[in-house]
């Protein structure tokens, strides 16, 4: 079984409609928090882990599928690193 814990939101508001966070009871920081630096981390094969709730570490990493993905863009756009 192949479940994504990890699931996309535009907004504060999308976080409380999906089906998934119907029991939690949470406050959270919703600041923009991934800065160029931890984004070419990243990119690189790298991984993120978030401490912020002082209980759990919430381990971040790109797929291969989306790393490459993403390398392909930075080259078709000409962005540099």
């Amino acid at each position: 079984m192949n479940e994504n814990y990890i699931l996309p939101v535009n907004n504060l508001d999308d976080v409380w409609e999906l089906h998934e966070t119907e029991t939690f009871y949470s406050v959270f920081c919703a600041d923009k928090n991934i800065d160029v630096e931890m984004l070419r981390h990243l990119i690189d094969g790298g991984a993120l882990i978030d401490v912020s709730d002082g209980e759990y570490i919430h381990w971040l990493q790109l797929t291969d599928e989306a790393k490459l993905w993403m390398q392909n863009v930075i080259k078709s756009d000409g962005l540099k690193s």
